[in-house]
């Protein structure tokens, strides 16, 4: 019993995809623009179909930003930010920079071989990152 009270916690906690992207799809069409930059997602495979899914054409999805950063750098900056977090250790965050290249760098292949793939060398000071990320955004 203990376990599976362990194991609803840890699962609860994560949403699945094609309700996040009903959310989404909700906020758009209740919106009053026309153009949207959704931070952090897709984060997976599973994240691509359910859009598929719930939105397939009706958004035209011009490209995905990805900020690529050495993981030494994403330490570094995650330790300095100081937020109080009790999981913003050395070991847990090389954990998280784990999971997530498996997880999310299939999901920037996809958008690399559809050709909607924009990088920003994120390893570089702060300033030039969103300088060179605003650049993408030009147009728009």
């Amino acid at each position: 019993k203990q376990w599976y009270q362990r194991r609803v916690a840890i699962t609860a906690g994560i949403v699945p995809s094609k309700i996040t992207v009903g959310l989404i799809h909700r906020a758009m069409i209740e919106s009053s623009q026309n153009r949207f930059l959704i931070d952090g997602f897709p984060r997976n495979m599973e994240n691509i179909q359910a859009w598929r899914e719930v939105i397939g054409d009706q958004a035209d999805l011009r490209f995905m930003l990805f900020l690529d950063c050495e993981d030494d750098v994403c330490t570094e900056r995650i330790l300095a930010r100081n937020e109080g977090r009790s999981d913003d250790t050395p070991d847990v965050i090389r954990h998280r920079i784990k999971v997530y290249k498996e997880s999310t760098l299939e999901v920037v292949d996809v958008y690399r071989t559809s050709q909607k793939l924009r990088v920003v060398k994120a390893s570089q000071s702060v300033e030039d990152v969103f300088n060179d990320a605003k650049k993408h955004f030009e147009g728009f």
